[in-house]
């Protein structure tokens, strides 16, 4: 949910990295078991798929995932990440949510409040 770097190891595996750009990189392994296992005797990779987001998919995605987050999106975090506040590259997306009340922003975070929680998956699509 902090939209950190991960490794997945092994069967259906999921990884993720930040790219030098702002991007992101992601992979995939097979998920089944034995044909993770056959794939690796064969090729050393059980590599399923992969894919790269620009630095806009990725900021998009990582607000996304930051407001399911009880405290939110941490402004000083993203902006050291992306490069720009949260609310400064969203705003335009989001205005109607914070003027609304189901959206809160202070100068640390941006969040849901209390009668936004339950619009979540509606607010948080809307960064995309």
């Amino acid at each position: 949910w902090l939209y950190r770097d991960y490794i997945g190891i092994g069967a259906g595996a999921c990884g993720k990295w930040d790219a030098e750009d702002g991007g992101v990189e992601r992979y995939s392994n097979i998920r089944s078991p034995e044909q993770y296992m056959e794939r690796v005797r064969q090729s050393d990779s059980a590599l399923h798929g992969s894919e790269r987001l620009d630095l806009l998919k990725a900021a998009a995605e990582a607000a996304w995932l930051g407001m399911r987050r009880k405290d939110g999106i941490d402004r000083k975090r993203f902006s050291a990440r992306f490069g720009e506040d949260v609310w400064e590259m969203f705003a335009p997306r989001l205005k109607s949510w914070l003027d609304s009340g189901h959206l809160e922003l202070d100068e640390e975070n941006l969040q849901l409040s209390e009668t936004g929680l339950p619009l979540t998956d509606a607010i948080a699509a809307s960064v995309f």
